[in-house]
């Protein structure tokens, strides 16, 4: 059995093979990069979601300093998509150790508040104390 062998020292045939194979690889190569593609942008989302989350945690604490302590749970919005939801509970309650004219003029306050960002899907917890004072003199339905 002679094989055919054209001018360029080929064997017939082997065209259509090579061509199919070729494009095999190009179906392949642009599938794993539409993958990759995909994967990137639903990281730069991810990460879009935490940098907002984190350039709301100033206002949010500010916020909790505010309102935090009026209600003990609560929810709201920070703008920009962030929602924030907190539980507020009283660790301590008492008076200065240091006397001022025989007499304390204030009441202290201390309080643990857990919250949360939420962004989108992306959720963040924090938790911070926060320091009251009232004076003794002043309304006593003004928890500070």
């Amino acid at each position: 059995m002679d094989k055919a062998i054209d001018k360029h020292g080929r064997e017939d045939g082997f065209l259509v093979i090579e061509i199919l194979i070729a494009g095999l690889i190009l179906t392949a190569s642009i599938a794993s990069t539409m993958y990759l593609f995909r994967i990137g942008f639903e990281s730069l989302a991810r990460v879009k979601g935490s940098n907002i989350i984190a350039s709301k945690v100033p206002q949010a604490v500010n916020y909790l300093r505010a309102f935090a302590v009026k209600s003990a749970h609560g929810k709201d919005t920070l703008g920009d998509g962030v929602d924030i939801s907190w539980d507020t509970e009283l660790q301590r309650q008492g008076t200065p150790s240091i006397l001022i004219n025989a007499q304390t003029q204030y009441d202290i306050y201390l309080y643990r508040v857990d919250f949360k960002l939420t962004y989108d899907t992306l959720s963040r917890d924090y938790r911070i104390v926060l320091f009251k004072y009232k004076p003794k003199s002043g309304n006593s339905d003004d928890i500070p």
